[in-house]
């Protein structure tokens, strides 16, 4: 029954002109109608991919992006990587071994009761009698004695970069090693008590604690651990942000002030850098040197527009790792007296 049916619809398409325009026009229409929602389809799903590869690959957004992360990393979640804008509260030598959980913030095994109890703080290793100093500019609230937390030096340094007023604590310390009172000013890096094993402890350290707006929060959100900051040898505050184009070398030779170009210390500047000047590489905070840079070399291929510096690395495979890269640094604000000193304590010649 089908089949008639059929064959007389194909007989009429074949001798009605028309009718063989109308269903042409159908399936081309129809046809057309599928291409365009595959096309829109592949649009949609590769127009976000082209974004985000233009945006990756811009060096301009890329900078933009890496100095946010830079300096507000302590609004992300999960990132207390000791890159905050205070000082170390200790000797550059006495970090926080990270790698020994308890003395981490959070919740841990308490190592003298054993139960698990919230850790409002860190523990930093230190000898009894190493210095404690004060991570940034402030007033003494209390000085004395804490219970458990042994003599306890408690500072408010003001309000941080995102607007939450900072209190730290400095615990277990050292009796009668602090001359300072409540109500006292403090500075940046000033020395302000030593270690000790006061109160509920199992050997000399200090456990440091930070509330911002009342609240314990990871003090690695807040302080900084690389060299680069401790007891306020930079001053961020004071540097100048500027985007700039960094080639890794490790071919040494001699610079321009007569200083030995030398790994993770010596880089050639734009013309606008003194000899002298500092320089701190943020994304290089955890190498030995902190991030800091020292231009020890005024180089002919460096360019003041884009901003090229050239940097020196141990082996030829971290210069190939790095190789040439577009990030915002920061220039320390220094005058020419400290400069010219520094590169002739450098062995240097005469401040260029």
């Amino acid at each position: 029954m089908a089949i008639p049916v059929l064959a007389k619809v194909a007989t009429a398409v074949a001798t009605d002109k028309k009718l063989r325009n109308i269903i042409l026009g159908i399936l081309v229409g129809l046809l057309g109608l599928i291409l365009g929602l595959v096309l829109t389809l592949v649009y949609i799903l590769s127009t976000p991919l082209m974004m985000l590869t233009s945006l990756i690959t811009n060096p301009d957004i890329l900078a933009a992006v890496l100095q946010l992360k830079t300096e507000y990393q302590y609004l992300l979640p999960g990132k207390a990587n000791g890159n905050g804008e205070y000082a170390w509260p200790l000797d550059a030598q006495y970090k926080l071994d990270r790698s020994d959980e308890t003395n981490l913030f959070g919740e841990r095994v308490h190592p003298i009761y054993g139960d698990v109890r919230m850790h409002t703080g860190i523990d930093i290793q230190a000898p009894n009698g190493s210095n404690c100093y004060a991570i940034g500019d402030g007033t003494v609230i209390y000085a004395g004695m804490n219970g458990g937390w042994g003599n306890t030096i408690i500072l408010n340094v003001g309000k941080a970069k995102d607007g939450k007023e900072i209190t730290a604590f400095y615990c277990h310390l050292t009796s009668g090693s602090w001359s300072i009172n409540a109500g006292d000013m403090v500075k940046r890096g000033q020395q302000i008590a030593l270690t000790g094993a006061t109160g509920s402890t199992q050997g000399g350290h200090i456990h440091f604690e930070i509330k911002a707006d009342g609240e314990y929060v990871d003090p690695m959100l807040y302080i900084s651990d690389s060299d680069a900051a401790i007891s306020g040898e930079i001053d961020l505050s004071t540097a100048e942000m500027v985007n700039a184009q960094i080639t890794a070398y490790c071919d040494y030779g001699t610079t321009s002030s007569g200083t030995t170009t030398t790994a993770n210390r010596t880089v050639a500047g734009y013309p606008s850098l003194e000899s002298g000047t500092r320089i701190y590489i943020p994304v290089r905070a955890d190498q030995p040197n902190g991030g800091v840079y020292v231009v020890e070399d005024r180089g002919s291929a460096v360019d003041e527009e884009r901003k090229v510096i050239d940097m020196w690395l141990p082996t030829e495979a971290e210069c190939l790792s790095w190789g040439r890269q577009y990030l915002p640094i920061y220039v320390v604000q220094e005058d020419n007296a400290t400069k010219k000193q520094r590169i002739v304590d450098l062995g240097g010649y005469d401040f260029r």
